[in-house]
């Protein structure tokens, strides 16, 4: 799974994740870890406002509702919402995989990633070309 993090409103990158993830798991179980992920690293750094951006439709409308009745999920959604509050502002919004092409790119980079990468104002040229 990959989570970039960027400075709004200029949508400059600060920060990426790469994190191994399942791989071989359901779209919507890893892209609710990563959303998890993404929300337990940002209060890591001490950040307090985020806008978490998924292409995965069904899951950011469930978070949004807060109506879980995906089994394989509900315990992650449900700790998502718990992260959640912890926030000054958090939102979730669905955005096209062409909108959020750098998270995609950083995805299919974590795939042969043997630990989690993090990194922080050094981005290679792949990553920071496809943050448009």
């Amino acid at each position: 799974m990959g989570n970039c993090c960027k400075e709004s409103p200029r949508k400059i990158l600060m920060q990426t994740w790469a994190c191994q993830g399942k791989r071989k798991s359901e779209a919507r179980i890893e892209e609710t870890l990563a959303i998890w992920y993404a929300l337990q690293k940002t209060l890591e750094k001490g950040w307090r406002h985020i806008e978490v951006q998924s292409n995965c439709k069904g899951i950011v409308d469930k978070v949004n509702s807060g109506y879980y009745e995906d089994l394989k999920i509900t315990n992650v959604l449900e700790d998502i919402q718990t992260l959640s509050v912890m926030f000054q502002c958090c939102s979730f919004s669905f955005v096209r995989r062409g909108g959020n092409a750098a998270s995609h790119h950083l995805a299919k980079f974590a795939i042969s990633c043997l630990n989690d990468v993090t990194r922080e104002n050094n981005f290679p040229l792949w990553l920071e070309s496809s943050t448009g």
